[in-house]
């Protein structure tokens, strides 16, 4: 059972609840916040949740949503919504929720290829990792190119704040893979086989965080 969304105001040395007005199921998986201040919080089993800033509440939004069993979320810089379904694919909204419509063209079709397990959209391309390997969009989320890992699942990506145009991810069973070329090429980092979350943090380090081994330091 979960509580709903904390969010903090002093780079994380205090928490304050959000307003759960409207979230009847408080179990969120994943969230994204929006250019325009929206957020969408995906549930595991209750389907999406929009937040409206100016009024301080939550709105079920699932019209179009084959399933509602949500794993992954992100938004871009038009405020264009897309969610990783449980094996669904992926889904996006042009219309802050109100109809979402299926975006996997170019998603294979083996069982665990539209298996979602990260997105993250950045400016001119999407990262999508699913229990099958990686892929890439340079379209917004509408169509999907291969980034390789086939074998790999791919739990979450990280980019480098520098700029450098430099992403990692995690996997479940290869540890952090690296690429300085959208994904055309990876190189392993290792780091323990089971990795569920890398980030870079403000010292540039890279860090990646496993189910039961604690977090780990990459260092070159």
């Amino acid at each position: 059972d979960g509580v709903g969304l904390f969010r903090s105001q002093d780079a994380g040395q205090s928490w304050i609840m959000m307003s759960t007005v409207g979230l009847t199921d408080k179990s969120i998986q994943a969230f994204a916040v929006c250019p325009s201040g929206k957020i969408y919080a995906g549930t595991w089993g209750s389907g999406v949740f929009r937040h409206d800033p100016q009024i301080q509440e939550w709105t079920q939004v699932n019209n179009g949503l084959p399933q509602k069993f949500i794993s992954a979320v992100s938004c871009d810089s038009q405020s264009v919504a897309m969610v990783g379904t449980y094996d669904q694919g992926v889904y996006r909204t042009v219309d802050e929720g109100a109809n979402w419509t299926a975006a996997n063209q170019g998603l294979r079709d083996g069982p665990n290829d539209r298996r979602i397990l990260a997105l993250l959209a950045l400016p001119g391309i999407v990262g999508l990792g699913t229990v099958n390997g990686a892929y890439k969009s340079l379209d917004g989320g509408k169509t999907w190119l291969s980034a390789g890992l086939i074998g790999h699942g791919v739990y979450d990506f990280a980019v480098d704040r520098a700029g450098s145009g430099q992403i990692w991810v995690g996997t479940n069973s290869g540890g952090v893979f690296t690429s300085f070329d959208q994904g055309e090429s990876w190189t392993s980092l290792g780091g323990p086989p089971v990795i569920f979350t890398v980030t870079q943090g403000w010292d540039l380090q890279l860090y990646a965080g496993t189910r039961d081994s604690g977090v780990y330091r990459y260092e070159n």
